[in-house]
């Protein structure tokens, strides 16, 4: 079985960026210490299939937004203030799930990663705990696809 990064480079598909990685390329150069969305969600594609992923995040998102603003105007108002805060942060990630999946890419962006640092994967599970914080991942993806 060809490695990630082969298939990748074989297809002539590096992600949604379309840049092959340099022999010089450091993650920690270009990730910095921070998530880089775009990657989590193809983490999660490639980790836990398309359709899981792209059901999770299609029926998650919408479901977590309406309890949370069903749960502000009728329940406990904090409660349902976090839920929709937090499903917000759901939104990007559907996006680049979308994205992704339509441009078949998953494998192409964690390749480099996952062949190059033996770290990656428990890096990104860890890191997305940030999701259950209200606004981080929303505000983190537009200020990342900003800058892309």
């Amino acid at each position: 079985m060809l490695s990630l990064e082969t298939r990748a480079k074989r297809r002539g598909t590096y992600g949604i960026y379309r840049t092959p990685p340099t022999s010089e390329f450091r993650l920690t150069d270009r990730e910095g210490r921070i998530i880089n969305v775009c990657k989590l969600v193809a983490l999660d594609i490639t980790l836990h299939g398309t359709k899981f992923i792209l059901v999770e995040f299609g029926i998650g998102t919408p479901v977590i937004i309406a309890v949370g603003l069903w749960l502000t105007i009728s329940g406990p108002f904090l409660l349902g203030l976090y839920l929709f805060l937090t499903g917000l942060n759901y939104v990007p990630l559907l996006f680049y799930a979308i994205v992704i999946v339509r441009a078949r890419s998953a494998e192409g962006e964690v390749a480099y990663g996952l062949a190059h640092d033996r770290h990656y994967n428990r890096r990104y599970s860890t890191q997305q705990l940030i999701i259950f914080i209200p606004l981080v991942v929303l505000i983190l993806a537009l200020y990342q696809y900003a800058r892309m």
